[in-house]
């Protein structure tokens, strides 16, 4: 049996099976209970200040099926987050889920002024190699955004996991869309530990 582990900066260390029959399901229940488990280690640790944010992370590919779907129920979340008390909402500014969340938030913004959007992103140099269509959605959000953060000036080994680190950083809530076969590896998989680590609650689309 092969084994794939998923590892946050604090040496957590979850071993999940994922070969053969039905491994992919006994994955996600492994990966669910892991969750579990750091909610309830680190779920008393907020503080007033993480009530406030609510940061989103998730798959850059997304199944033109499931688009429209996951946009309602995003779109449900954002406005449940909204009603809870929720003003201040983070984006990493990557294709996909990320992209879907920031637009979402400056949709919302028309009906309640006083959310606010902050793009946590990587570098400036983030959509060099983009299509150019993309690039044109990325830089309509950029330019709408409350608050534009670059967690570096330049490109390098370990950008992305920094800028991962940042967004969670003091969330009370991050929103996600992580599906069975990515629990393993990635990094959503990474920002979700990365939040529920510092006390934050993951609500993940997917399932």
């Amino acid at each position: 049996m092969r084994i794939g582990k998923l590892h946050s900066e604090e040496s957590l260390q979850i071993a999940f099976p994922f070969e053969g029959e039905g491994g992919a399901k006994r994955r996600m229940r492994a990966f669910s209970c892991a969750l579990l488990k750091l909610q309830n280690r680190k779920g008393t640790d907020k503080t007033v200040e993480n009530d406030r944010i609510v940061c989103f992370t998730g798959h850059r590919v997304i199944p033109q099926t499931k688009h429209a779907a996951l946009k309602r129920r995003l779109r449900q979340e954002i406005l449940h987050q909204i009603e809870s008390g929720a003003t201040h909402f983070r984006a990493g500014g990557a294709l996909g889920f990320d992209t879907m969340a920031a637009q979402t938030v400056l949709e919302l913004r028309e009906q309640y002024p006083f959310i606010r959007l902050e793009l946590v992103l990587p570098c400036p140099s983030q959509p060099d190699r983009w299509q150019a269509q993309d690039v044109a959605v990325y830089e309509e959000i950029r330019a709408q955004a409350d608050e534009v953060r670059y967690v570096s000036g330049h490109y390098f080994t370990g950008v992305l996991q920094l800028r991962n680190r940042k967004l969670v950083e003091n969330a009370a809530v991050c929103i996600g869309y992580l599906t069975d076969s990515h629990t393993h590896s990635g990094g959503t998989a990474y920002t979700v530990l990365q939040a529920l680590s510092g006390g934050a609650e993951f609500i993940n689309l997917a399932e």
